[in-house]
Formats: C-alpha cells, structure tokens, sequence
C-alpha cells in the first residue's frame, strides 16, 4: 500500500485529469498497455475494480494497493509520458512538484518492498523437506511466509505449493509436487526456484 497522502491525491488526481473518469487521453487498452509496460501489472484484474470501475477509480484503486516503488514507477512514467506527448498542455512547476511525489515514493520503498516474498504451504507428510527448503530459501536472502496450517483439499494432492511475487508485479504459480513425488532433491527445487 503506498503512502500517498490525502493532500498528495488530489493533485494527482488532477494532474492526470481523473476528475471526468478517465486517466489522461487513455482508452482502457492504452492504459492496460502502459500500465502493464511500466510496472508488469494488469490495471483491469478485478482486484482494482472499485466503484464504477472507471480508468480513474482503476487508478486510485491502484495506488491504495500497490506499495510505494510500483506506485513511484507508474507515476514517473506517467509524467514522461506527459512530457512527450504534445497534445498535453503542460504547467511546468507543477510537473515538478509531481515529479517530486514520484521520487519520494520511490526512495521511500523499504528493501523488503524490493525483495520476492515467497508463500510455503504443504501436507502434512512434507514438513520436513518444505522446511529444509524454506531454510534454502531465507538463507538465500529471500522472505518467505510459511503457512504451517492445513492445505485446502483442491491443493493436497500435490506435495507443495509455492507462491512468487516478484517486486515488478510478475505472478508465478509454481506446484512443486511432481518434484517431491519423483524424488527430487532440495537442491533441484531450490535451483528451480531461483532461476
């Protein structure tokens, strides 16, 4: 989630011309294209549907969800794009001032925010290879979240499942299952996971 601030919002918001529902002079597969350029992200996944699922409230809806450095991201591009699109009536000393909330937005980003975090859940009976691969995994400088509970049915039929989110948006489902079922070794799943 960003930390935009109620101040910071507004001007943004009228910077890009949201005030009618739209974002700029952006049809939804300009926008869907630019935004999926900039950050890897799809503006139009359901998660970013809020009231009236205009490209505007798709924008706000953006910058209440995504941390500070997609967010920081998506605004500098915005703004180049800005810049190089002659049709755009231009004020300078605003551009800079928004220029400004980019650039503290992407300084702000913690180092965890840049880090993949990675979701382990399992069955029961691979407790302790899913553990020996979390082990692999933090050592390796990655964050992990280690679901220690039941998996849900549709999921136990494989050994482990494994979430990746990559800071640039990038979503990777990965079932380790077959890897566990054929006897693989932990080194042959970590390198699987970290190329």
């Amino acid at each position: 989630m960003s930390d935009l601030s109620m101040f910071e919002r507004p001007q943004l918001e009228n910077l890009l011309g949201m005030g009618s529902g739209y974002v700029l002079d952006f049809s939804d597969r300009t926008l869907g294209d630019f935004v999926g350029e900039s950050v890897n992200i799809d503006i139009f996944d359901a998660k970013y549907k809020q009231a009236t699922g205009s490209k505007a409230n798709r924008m706000r809806a953006f910058w209440k969800l995504e941390p500070n450095h997609v967010v920081g991201r998506l605004l500098s591009d915005l703004l180049k794009y800005m810049r190089q699109n002659p049709l755009i009536d231009l004020n300078e000393s605003l551009m800079t001032e928004r220029a400004e909330i980019a650039g503290r937005l992407l300084k702000s980003a913690s180092p965890q925010d840049a880090q993949p975090l990675i979701f382990m859940s399992y069955a029961r009976p691979d407790l302790p290879a899913v553990e020996a691969v979390v082990d692999l995994l933090a050592n390796a400088g990655l964050r992990i979240w280690f679901d220690k509970k039941d998996l849900a049915d549709q999921v136990k039929e494989h050994s482990w499942d494994r979430t990746f989110e990559h800071p640039n948006g990038e979503f990777l489902n990965a079932l380790l299952g077959e890897v566990g079922q054929t006897g693989g070794t932990i080194h042959q799943v970590r390198d699987f996971i970290l190329r």
